[in-house]
């Protein structure tokens, strides 16, 4: 079975909507980085101002430049107020972006699934014929080998049991192809399920042995 390609959904509306959400998300998220920058440099720069304007204006003497600007500490520290806001503002949107993106994934997911589901509902069917096919097979196993048993014909040295383990049988209530069985109907009410009478647990909690002709 060749990989499943989602690409056919990218033209439903909710799609659409997602991948604006989505770049969107992007945008803030660097917006904040950039803020983030900015906060580090001024703090920086306030940690020890007269050193930082020092290298500012040695560099500009160097390389022939206009000395910056002295800049006041006071409208430095309003500018860095102003910087934590918007980095306040910017953290709320990113967590309200976050929210409606995982709203429109989730409708974007059920629009898929309703899409592709019919081709889930053929998947499941197959497995459900082929563990018929296989607790059937296993439960003719079963009585052969019992057969021999009650005759008394040692069969393990020339004849042993394929000893295919973990599916059980579907006329045994608890077996897990059964408790299988009982799910798909839940889950997938469009596959058809067949579910044999299940065999009469005795007093002591175990099942009566299968019995399908011999003695």
């Amino acid at each position: 079975m060749e990989s499943l390609s989602l690409n056919q959904f990218d033209t439903l509306p909710v799609a659409v909507e997602l991948t604006k959400a989505t770049e969107k998300l992007t945008d803030f998220k660097e917006q904040r980085h950039e803020v983030e920058k900015q906060i580090d440099e001024i703090n920086r720069n306030l940690s020890n101002p007269g050193r930082n304007r020092m290298a500012a204006e040695i560099d500009a003497l160097l390389t022939g430049s206009k000395s910056p600007p002295v800049e006041d500490e006071e409208i430095t520290r309003r500018d860095t107020g102003k910087l934590y806001h918007r980095r306040r503002v910017l953290d709320e949107a990113i967590k309200h972006q976050e929210r409606t993106i995982a709203e429109l994934r989730s409708k974007y997911s059920k629009q898929v699934c309703e899409k592709l589901r019919p081709q889930a509902v053929k998947i499941v069917s197959r497995i459900t014929k082929t563990l018929e096919e296989l607790s059937a097979a296993l439960d003719e196993e079963k009585t052969f080998f019992e057969d021999l048993q009650a005759n008394e014909i040692s069969f393990t040295s020339w004849m042993p049991r394929a000893n295919f383990r973990g599916v059980g049988s579907l006329k045994d209530e608890y077996s897990n192809v059964r408790l299988f069985f009982k799910q798909l109907r839940e889950d997938y009410p469009e596959v058809e399920v067949k579910l044999p009478d299940a065999r009469p647990i005795r007093s002591d909690g175990t099942m009566p042995r299968l019995v399908v002709g011999g003695r």
